[in-house]
């Protein structure tokens, strides 16, 4: 009995020292396994058991680059030989480069006891995957199915299928709210739509949307009647519509109370506003949608109510008395789920005027509103009067500088062009002048030259003619004068100095016609007189 009590000593003793021995280790772990490419993440390796160690991280360095450590040698290398007892963290940052997996661990690794001899250790890795955005979207499932759908207490009509995306059902009128169940085929897929829901008197619509990883979606169309008591029904804009009774059901505006308005005979709610006069009813169409509308009792009228809810005030749009004419294009924006006419400029801008009221002063006017930013500002007309003046004139200013410049190149073309016509006119004026002097001098020669007999037109006569035409050709000359202080020789021929001789005594005989009408006067004067 003893020797089996050692030997159970001994054993225990054998496992204690062999769970010593392998008490020593190196974990490694990391904040995730999955990675994109291009983030980071963070390894911690973790040492127990051990006095003192020492290590090197190991990774893929053409897949992970080394960003920081908490290591005192800053690096991927750890050594301590202090006599430390426990455990140690260090942590390291690594950035993924490129997609693809990889084991992180350690290498180089060392563990020693308190005299500085070593110690077995385990030593721990962890794997870590990297895929691009890219490779990632493409993985993601598309699955937008729903697994099931249904509403407690009621079967839908026709039985569920994932295939099938509209259904219907009929509940009495005390039925208040029913519960919508769907449940997603996809793991990854996201519901939206289902849960506990309010119901009015006739056609309620409500819609299940299912979004897959991928993003694609996927609707389920429930319309649930819930019978009515007394409707009171409206026609709008060829639609019939129903007048909503149950007022848990309509939202009330800023600045409005609830009330009460007859029509067709019967007293329904309404809402109604000292500030913007309106009276406001609420209608459902045959789709189930609820919407507010202007009531005018005097005409029966009904017009859709268009309230925006922005930071500044509450805006009313209303139909436009008239179109400013810088903003002449009519725009149909949407504003916070409205659609509101708008008026935009000739130029594309972000900039559009909507007319309305302010639901807090009940005042009506013009609002820049910005479709970018969502904003309002009211705007004024006469700021934009004297802005388009201003523009005139500037206009008006730039086309005076331009005549005024024109008119004084003209001016300077000429002025220049006469002094060149004037140039020109003198020099005309002294070839005339040379021209005359050298006809002077023809003359004084014809005067020299004896006087020829006529001679009958024979043969010889004619051939005689001939030569005397060709010496009329003869030039005569040179005469020489001066035309812009330059001696300039003129000459001419026979012919042209005859052509000269009857000009000059042409001009001759109109100095002296003056005179001979002037004798004339003279002497019929006298006639008379006797």
């Amino acid at each position: 009995m003893k020797r089996i009590k050692i030997f159970v000593i001994a054993l225990i003793a054998f496992f204690c020292g062999l769970t010593i021995t392998n008490a020593a280790s190196l974990k490694v772990s990391a904040n995730k396994t999955s990675v994109v490419v291009g983030n980071n993440v963070t390894i911690t390796v973790s040492a127990s058991g051990a006095a003192g160690w020492e290590y090197c991280l190991n990774y893929d360095s053409s897949m992970f680059t080394l960003k920081e450590t908490t290591s005192d040698t800053g690096g991927k290398c750890v050594k301590t030989g202090s006599t430390l007892t426990g455990s140690s963290k260090v942590t390291f940052t690594l950035k993924a480069t490129k997609s693809g997996s990889s084991t992180v661990g350690i290498d180089s690794a060392a563990m020693y006891k308190d005299d500085g001899s070593t110690i077995d250790f385990s030593k721990g890795s962890v794997k870590i995957t990297a895929r691009t955005q890219q490779e990632i979207e493409a993985s993601y499932s598309t699955n937008a199915n729903l697994k099931d759908l249904t509403i407690e207490n009621f079967e839908l009509d026709p039985a569920f299928d994932k295939e099938v995306s509209y259904y219907s059902l009929e509940v009495p009128n005390e039925t208040e709210s029913i519960t919508i169940n769907a449940t997603k085929e996809d793991s990854s897929a996201t519901v939206s739509g289902a849960g506990t829901k309010e119901l009015t008197e006739g056609l309620n619509r409500f819609e299940i949307v299912v979004t897959a990883e991928k993003g694609n979606k996927k609707n389920y169309i429930i319309e649930v009647t819930r019978k009515e008591l007394n409707p009171v029904t409206v026609t709008v804009d060829n639609e019939e519509m129903t007048v909503v009774r149950k007022t848990d059901a309509i939202e009330v505006p800023a600045y409005y109370i609830l009330s009460e308005v007859v029509i067709n005979d019967e007293t329904v709610p309404a809402l109604t506003s000292d500030i913007t006069g309106f009276t406001l009813v609420a209608l459902k169409n045959e789709a189930g949608d609820i919407n507010l509308y202007v009531y005018d009792d005097s005409n029966n009228t009904y017009e859709l109510y268009k309230q925006v809810n922005s930071e500044e005030f509450t805006f009313i749009s209303l139909p436009a008395p008239s179109i400013i004419e810088e903003y002449s294009n009519v725009k149909r924006i949407d504003i916070n789920g409205l659609q509101i006419d708008s008026y935009a400029g000739l130029e594309a801008s972000d900039i559009v005027l909507v007319y309305g009221m302010n639901a807090k002063t009940g005042e009506k006017d013009w609002y820049k509103y910005d479709t970018k930013e969502g904003t309002f500002q009211r705007y004024i007309v006469e700021e934009n009067k004297n802005s388009k003046n201003a523009q005139l004139y500037f206009m008006l200013t730039i086309i005076f500088i331009g005549v005024s410049g024109l008119t004084i190149l003209l001016l300077i073309i000429i002025m220049v062009t006469n002094s060149k016509i004037r140039k020109k006119n003198t020099k005309l004026v002294e070839l005339l002048q040379a021209s005359r002097k050298q006809l002077q001098e023809a003359k004084q020669v014809r005067k020299t030259e004896p006087k020829k007999e006529e001679i009958k037109k024979t043969p010889e006569t004619k051939e005689i003619e001939k030569e005397k035409v060709v010496s009329e050709e003869t030039v005569v000359g040179p005469v020489k004068a001066k035309i812009n202080n330059e001696t300039v020789e003129l000459k001419l021929s026979q012919r042209e100095i005859h052509r000269l001789e009857k000009e000059e005594q042409a001009s001759e005989d109109e100095k002296e016609e003056p005179k001979e009408k002037k004798s004339r006067k003279r002497k019929n004067s006298k006639e008379e007189e006797e």
